[in-house]
């Protein structure tokens, strides 16, 4: 009779895992975990696709059953072409509307510039930006050369200034703002006539460029503290000279620009541990409208006082700490 018992304790120590699995420790909740059938029924490729690097959001969550309707056949899709991206991207759908439609987004489907499960190039394109335009544009082509005023060699990517899907403006112009020269195609206001190479000819910086129209930066160098790139007539090392959606034709928001010189650790530590230099929602109490950033405290281009500070720092910091 004791061999029994025990033998029965034996199966109820085996049996317990297997049902925890299944139930939890105390059997009276099913574990929440839902398994897409797509994904099950092709278990080694999804692991796979998962784990490649610039997975498309639905199969980095193994949720192929957003775009795949039948785990048997695995050409047939939830929707067809287009219509099954903009049930996702919405925003795209506004695109088909606008004056200047791109013609493979309006006539086919988006894989022709799109990866549908990833890609290591951005927005799961097939290739960087300028090689994929390349396939239809040349930048060879008379016509196009003579729009880019003879050039036919361009470092920027087509992007820049080209939406990829739809605008309000002609030649799919983005809609961003564009720097006064480049709006009106005054090329020659900055530009020389560009050589055998294709290359563009860019007038010397600042003087005979950017100064010509910003004359009131040109008295900045003056100043007691003058910020390198701006002291070395870089200007385009943080504007834009064409096109951009950021105010002052900034290449990129003012924290990661300055971060691309200036070491990252300053970022949520500066000038003290724990100080709120780019935490997200945090505006500047000094100037209306505007996310508090480095600029906040520091002029950009050229000021009085060491480390380019807009005041003294204790008046700086009674701007934002009135008590």
């Amino acid at each position: 009779m004791k061999i029994k018992i025990r033998l029965a304790a034996a199966i109820v120590i085996v049996v317990l895992p297997a049902a925890v699995l299944q139930a939890g420790w105390f059997g009276d909740k099913k574990a929440d975990v839902k398994i897409d059938p797509f994904a099950a029924a092709h278990a080694e490729e999804t692991v796979k696709l998962k784990a490649a690097p610039g997975a498309h959001a639905p199969v980095a969550e193994g949720a192929c059953s957003k775009c795949h309707a039948s785990p048997k056949e695995p050409g047939k899709m939830v929707l067809e072409g287009r219509e099954l991206c903009l049930s996702c991207h919405k925003n795209r759908a506004a695109d088909l509307a606008k004056k200047t439609v791109h013609m493979p987004f309006k006539e086919m489907d988006c894989t022709a510039c799109h990866q549908p499960h990833g890609s290591v190039n951005r927005a799961l394109l097939n290739a960087p930006v300028n090689e994929l335009c390349s396939t239809c544009h040349s930048l060879g082509d008379e016509n196009i050369k003579k729009s880019h005023g003879g050039i036919s060699v361009i470092k920027t990517e087509c992007t820049s200034c080209h939406t990829p899907h739809g605008s309000a403006n002609p030649k799919l112009i983005s809609e961003a703002a564009q720097h006064a020269p480049f709006e009106a195609r005054s090329c020659d206001t900055c530009h020389d006539s560009p050589g055998p190479d294709g290359k563009a000819a860019l007038k010397e910086t600042p003087e005979k460029t950017c100064f010509v129209c910003h004359s009131d930066l040109q008295k900045s160098g003056r100043k007691a503290v003058v910020h390198p790139p701006f002291s070395g007539g870089q200007c385009v090392a943080c504007h834009d000279p064409h096109i951009r959606r950021l105010p002052g034709q900034l290449k990129k928001p003012p924290v990661e620009l300055c971060l691309g010189c200036h070491d990252a650790a300053l970022k949520d530590n500066h000038p003290v541990a724990g100080h709120p230099t780019s935490k997200k929602g945090k505006m500047d109490p000094r100037r209306k409208d505007w996310p508090f950033d480095c600029v906040s405290c520091h002029e950009p281009h050229s000021g009085p006082l060491p480390n380019l500070t807009r005041e003294d720092q204790m008046t700086m910091c009674e701007g934002c700490h009135k008590q």
